[in-house]
């Protein structure tokens, strides 16, 4: 059951994370309707297969719209990385998270402010 729960809710700690999840769905519903595409034009005697497949690639665009969109209404806040920074949009209900660009854990304070997790901030010297 838990399994299924991350399944159709998954947790993302930023909206870019959102988005590239996303963006492999549809990746994947458009290869499968292109594939079922040239397999109907060129093959037309695997009809039977590829008619159900282009169908479900494009309950897939569309499960997919509605999904995505309905993750990203979840309030989110800009916060800049103290390591490289660079703005993330972060959920509001988010106490830490991973940056999308350095990928580095920043946690963030009772204020929303964020704080370096792994350590002290080096900086480097040129």
């Amino acid at each position: 059951m838990r399994r299924l729960k991350l399944i159709l809710f998954p947790e993302f700690d930023t909206v870019r994370q959102l988005e590239m999840k996303g963006y492999g769905l549809f990746k994947c519903a458009g290869a499968i309707f292109l594939a079922s595409l040239i397999t109907t034009y060129f093959l037309s005697f695997l009809m039977w297969l590829s008619v159900p497949a282009l169908v479900l690639s494009i309950l897939m665009i569309i499960v997919g719209m509605i999904w995505i969109s309905w993750l990203g209404r979840h309030p989110s806040r800009h916060v800049f990385c103290p390591y490289c920074a660079s703005k993330n949009d972060v959920f509001v209900s988010k106490q830490e998270f991973h940056c999308d660009i350095c990928d580095r854990l920043v946690q963030l304070d009772k204020k929303g402010e964020p704080i370096a997790a792994e350590g002290s901030i080096t900086h480097k010297e040129y």
